[in-house]
């Protein structure tokens, strides 16, 4: 009841200030908003499936990872821009002189 209301009163009070029209802040907002809950929701069932701490970030970065694999696999050109990047910026780095 209450803990899954907070955000919706948090909203409330957020778009009374606001005008009618949705400017990206207020969607900005809106989907930070939205991802702390579903974050909250799902360390909540994590934790009551009996998954401690540091088990909830061993499982958020196996997520991360996947995710990564995922985007790699359907659009390949990040992982080519990824090793691009990397090479420019660690390859070959000169002493000063």
């Amino acid at each position: 009841g209450t803990t899954l209301a907070f955000p919706w009163a948090l909203r409330t009070l957020i778009d009374q200030g606001l005008a009618e029209q949705a400017t990206p802040e207020v969607l900005a907002t809106q989907f930070v908003e939205l991802f702390m809950v579903a974050a909250a929701l799902i360390a909540m069932v994590l934790l009551s499936i009996g998954l401690s701490v540091p088990g909830i970030f061993l499982f958020t970065a196996l997520a991360n990872f996947a995710l990564l694999i995922l985007l790699c696999v359907v659009q390949p050109e990040y992982l080519r821009d990824a090793r691009r990047w990397l090479s420019e910026r660690f390859g070959r780095q000169r002493l000063v002189e």
